[in-house]
């Protein structure tokens, strides 16, 4: 009966301790859940360093996302971590086609600026393109 006893109280511990650690371990999932998930609006920019018209975008970017207080992402489209971290905001890098800016904000991607068609020095049309359309999505 004695060792019946130890039995029960040992298995009940091990349960008690077992639910303990579960829930830490799904507490601490979802802590780093949250610090992984995009606050607020973000503006991802797909660039590339040999790009020229990506160098010319960059300052305009800059400057927007300073004047907005938006957090800026940009992401090298050579670099292999790349295409991971451009899916977590829902943007797929496909080719060569950059810059890209984007708008991320509460779970929705909207394209800002596609640099396919832009001509060197119309940056101030650029910015002011950019700008209309962030107006538009915030």
């Amino acid at each position: 009966m004695t060792f019946l006893r130890k039995r029960t109280g040992q298995w009940a511990a091990t349960l008690v301790l077992a639910l303990l650690a579960s829930v830490f371990t799904l507490t601490q999932l979802a802590s780093e859940a949250a610090r992984s998930e995009p606050r607020g609006p973000v503006l991802v920019v797909l660039n590339a360093s040999w790009c020229a018209t990506c160098r010319e975008i960059n300052p305009v970017v800059d400057r927007i996302a300073s004047s907005s207080n938006l957090q800026v992402v940009k992401l090298d489209v050579d670099h292999g971590d790349a295409p991971g971290e451009a899916s977590r905001y829902g943007v797929t890098i496909s080719g060569g086609n950059v810059p890209q800016v984007y708008l991320f904000n509460n779970g929705k991607t909207v394209l800002l600026f596609n640099g396919a068609s832009y001509h060197f020095g119309q940056s101030a049309q650029a910015e002011a393109q950019i700008r209309q359309r962030l107006d538009a999505n915030l």
